[in-house]
Protein backbone atom coordinates (compact mmCIF):
# COMPACT_ATOMS: atom_id res chain seq x y z
CA UNK A 1 0.00 0.00 0.00
CA UNK A 2 2.80 2.87 0.96
CA UNK A 3 4.48 1.71 -2.59
CA UNK A 4 1.47 2.93 -4.26
CA UNK A 5 1.28 6.04 -2.37
CA UNK A 6 4.65 6.69 -3.12
CA UNK A 7 3.85 6.01 -6.89
CA UNK A 8 1.17 8.12 -7.13
CA UNK A 9 2.75 10.72 -5.26
CA UNK A 10 5.76 10.89 -7.50
CA UNK A 11 3.50 10.54 -10.38
CA UNK A 12 1.42 13.81 -9.37
CA UNK A 13 5.13 15.50 -8.61
CA UNK A 14 6.08 15.06 -12.09
CA UNK A 15 3.12 15.89 -13.42
CA UNK A 16 3.68 19.04 -11.67
CA UNK A 17 6.98 20.05 -12.66
CA UNK A 18 6.59 19.30 -16.27
CA UNK A 19 3.74 21.82 -16.33
CA UNK A 20 5.73 24.30 -14.78
CA UNK A 21 8.64 23.85 -16.90
CA UNK A 22 6.43 24.20 -20.06
CA UNK A 23 4.35 21.39 -21.15
CA UNK A 24 1.25 22.35 -21.28
CA UNK A 25 2.16 26.01 -19.74
CA UNK A 26 0.48 29.68 -21.09
CA UNK A 27 3.57 31.82 -22.20
CA UNK A 28 2.66 35.61 -21.81
CA UNK A 29 6.08 36.36 -22.24
CA UNK A 30 5.17 38.42 -24.92
CA UNK A 31 1.81 40.27 -23.62
CA UNK A 32 1.30 43.82 -24.51
CA UNK A 33 1.18 46.46 -21.46
CA UNK A 34 0.84 50.34 -21.47
CA UNK A 35 3.52 52.33 -22.78
CA UNK A 36 3.58 54.26 -19.63
CA UNK A 37 5.25 51.09 -17.88
CA UNK A 38 7.58 50.43 -19.79
CA UNK A 39 8.94 53.65 -20.74
CA UNK A 40 8.98 56.31 -18.10
CA UNK A 41 7.56 59.70 -18.76
CA UNK A 42 6.59 58.84 -22.52
CA UNK A 43 3.52 61.24 -22.62
CA UNK A 44 5.85 63.77 -21.79
CA UNK A 45 8.69 62.68 -23.95
CA UNK A 46 6.84 62.44 -26.83
CA UNK A 47 4.99 65.88 -26.31
CA UNK A 48 8.01 67.80 -26.23
CA UNK A 49 9.23 66.81 -29.42
CA UNK A 50 9.53 68.76 -32.27
CA UNK A 51 7.40 69.34 -34.99
CA UNK A 52 6.90 71.47 -37.84
CA UNK A 53 3.76 69.77 -38.72
CA UNK A 54 5.32 67.48 -41.31
CA UNK A 55 3.29 64.48 -39.42
CA UNK A 56 1.02 64.01 -36.47
CA UNK A 57 3.19 62.81 -33.83
CA UNK A 58 1.87 59.22 -32.83
CA UNK A 59 3.08 56.40 -30.54
CA UNK A 60 2.08 52.76 -29.66
CA UNK A 61 -0.12 52.92 -26.22
CA UNK A 62 0.54 49.09 -25.91
CA UNK A 63 4.20 47.18 -26.39
CA UNK A 64 5.63 43.95 -25.62
CA UNK A 65 6.35 43.08 -21.70
CA UNK A 66 9.99 42.33 -21.64
CA UNK A 67 10.81 40.40 -18.90
CA UNK A 68 14.57 40.66 -19.38
CA UNK A 69 15.04 44.32 -19.95
CA UNK A 70 12.09 45.97 -17.49
CA UNK A 71 12.56 49.82 -19.17
CA UNK A 72 13.04 51.40 -22.47
CA UNK A 73 14.34 54.74 -22.95
CA UNK A 74 13.61 57.14 -26.22
CA UNK A 75 15.22 59.17 -28.54
CA UNK A 76 13.75 60.65 -31.53
CA UNK A 77 15.31 62.64 -34.67
CA UNK A 78 14.28 64.53 -37.72
CA UNK A 79 13.84 62.51 -40.96
CA UNK A 80 14.72 64.55 -44.30
CA UNK A 81 15.32 62.51 -47.61
CA UNK A 82 14.97 65.09 -50.28
CA UNK A 83 11.92 66.90 -50.37
CA UNK A 84 10.54 64.21 -47.35
CA UNK A 85 10.10 64.97 -44.12
CA UNK A 86 9.24 63.58 -40.83
CA UNK A 87 10.24 61.97 -37.61
CA UNK A 88 11.63 59.14 -35.54
CA UNK A 89 11.18 57.58 -32.51
CA UNK A 90 13.75 54.92 -31.24
CA UNK A 91 13.36 52.37 -28.00
CA UNK A 92 16.38 51.23 -26.93
CA UNK A 93 17.57 49.36 -24.39
CA UNK A 94 19.51 51.64 -22.52
CA UNK A 95 19.37 55.31 -21.79
CA UNK A 96 22.57 56.79 -24.22
CA UNK A 97 21.38 54.09 -26.99
CA UNK A 98 20.27 56.68 -29.27
CA UNK A 99 18.98 54.15 -31.97
CA UNK A 100 22.48 52.40 -32.09
CA UNK A 101 21.24 48.67 -33.48
CA UNK A 102 23.18 46.82 -30.12
CA UNK A 103 21.02 48.17 -28.10
CA UNK A 104 17.76 49.11 -30.07
CA UNK A 105 14.46 47.07 -29.34
CA UNK A 106 12.31 48.90 -32.10
CA UNK A 107 11.06 52.12 -33.58
CA UNK A 108 8.61 54.10 -35.36
CA UNK A 109 9.26 56.87 -38.40
CA UNK A 110 6.61 58.84 -39.82
CA UNK A 111 7.72 60.34 -43.15
CA UNK A 112 5.51 62.85 -45.32
CA UNK A 113 5.67 61.69 -49.22
CA UNK A 114 7.73 58.69 -48.45
CA UNK A 115 7.08 55.53 -50.39
CA UNK A 116 5.95 52.23 -49.40
CA UNK A 117 8.96 49.41 -49.22
CA UNK A 118 8.17 46.19 -50.95
CA UNK A 119 11.02 44.24 -49.53
CA UNK A 120 12.25 41.06 -51.26
CA UNK A 121 14.34 37.88 -50.19
CA UNK A 122 17.98 36.90 -51.43
CA UNK A 123 16.30 34.79 -54.16
CA UNK A 124 14.09 38.75 -55.25
CA UNK A 125 10.66 37.22 -54.00
CA UNK A 126 8.60 39.85 -52.32
CA UNK A 127 8.17 38.93 -48.80
CA UNK A 128 5.94 42.37 -47.56
CA UNK A 129 2.59 40.96 -47.58
CA UNK A 130 -0.67 42.95 -46.89
CA UNK A 131 -2.29 42.66 -43.39
CA UNK A 132 -5.53 44.68 -42.50
CA UNK A 133 -5.12 47.24 -39.05
CA UNK A 134 -7.82 48.60 -37.31
CA UNK A 135 -10.53 51.36 -39.44
CA UNK A 136 -9.92 49.25 -42.68
CA UNK A 137 -6.52 50.93 -42.89
CA UNK A 138 -4.18 48.36 -44.80
CA UNK A 139 -0.99 47.76 -43.81
CA UNK A 140 2.03 46.11 -44.92
CA UNK A 141 4.51 43.51 -42.86
CA UNK A 142 7.64 42.33 -43.65
CA UNK A 143 9.01 39.52 -41.53
CA UNK A 144 12.65 39.71 -40.53
CA UNK A 145 15.29 38.77 -42.96
CA UNK A 146 18.74 39.01 -43.74
CA UNK A 147 20.31 40.84 -47.23
CA UNK A 148 23.71 41.13 -46.00
CA UNK A 149 22.66 42.46 -42.60
CA UNK A 150 19.70 41.58 -40.83
CA UNK A 151 16.60 43.09 -40.59
CA UNK A 152 13.92 43.60 -38.11
CA UNK A 153 10.27 42.97 -38.95
CA UNK A 154 8.30 45.70 -39.49
CA UNK A 155 4.92 47.09 -40.41
CA UNK A 156 4.18 50.04 -42.80
CA UNK A 157 1.00 51.51 -43.21
CA UNK A 158 -0.42 55.05 -44.49
CA UNK A 159 -2.30 58.10 -42.61
CA UNK A 160 -3.12 60.84 -45.82
CA UNK A 161 0.03 60.86 -47.16
CA UNK A 162 2.04 60.00 -44.06
CA UNK A 163 3.64 56.47 -44.41
CA UNK A 164 4.13 55.22 -40.99
CA UNK A 165 6.99 52.15 -40.15
CA UNK A 166 6.94 50.13 -36.57
CA UNK A 167 9.62 48.13 -36.22
CA UNK A 168 10.45 46.05 -33.11
CA UNK A 169 12.82 43.03 -32.54
CA UNK A 170 11.02 39.95 -33.11
CA UNK A 171 12.07 38.07 -30.35
CA UNK A 172 9.11 40.38 -28.68
CA UNK A 173 7.00 40.89 -31.36
CA UNK A 174 5.52 38.74 -33.87
CA UNK A 175 3.53 40.03 -36.94
CA UNK A 176 -0.05 39.94 -34.82
CA UNK A 177 1.46 41.63 -32.22
CA UNK A 178 3.07 44.40 -34.31
CA UNK A 179 -0.83 44.62 -35.47
CA UNK A 180 -2.13 44.98 -31.98
CA UNK A 181 0.35 47.84 -31.42
CA UNK A 182 -0.02 50.06 -34.62
CA UNK A 183 -3.98 49.64 -33.69
CA UNK A 184 -3.14 51.10 -30.42
CA UNK A 185 -1.40 54.16 -31.95
CA UNK A 186 -2.97 57.28 -31.10
CA UNK A 187 -2.20 61.32 -31.41
CA UNK A 188 -0.12 63.04 -29.15
CA UNK A 189 -2.20 66.09 -30.08
CA UNK A 190 0.37 67.83 -32.01
CA UNK A 191 0.14 68.10 -36.08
Amino acid sequence: MQNNIFYVLRFFIVLAFTVMIGCGKTDDSNALVSADISIDGVDTFIRQMPNEGVAPIVFPRLLPRDTEHKKYYLSSEALIHGENRGYIINVGYTPDCNGARFCMVGYLSAEKGAKLEMAQDMDGKVITVPVKLANNVEGYYTPGHAMGSYFPPTLQWYEGDVLYILSWDEKLADKNTLIMMANSTSSYGKN
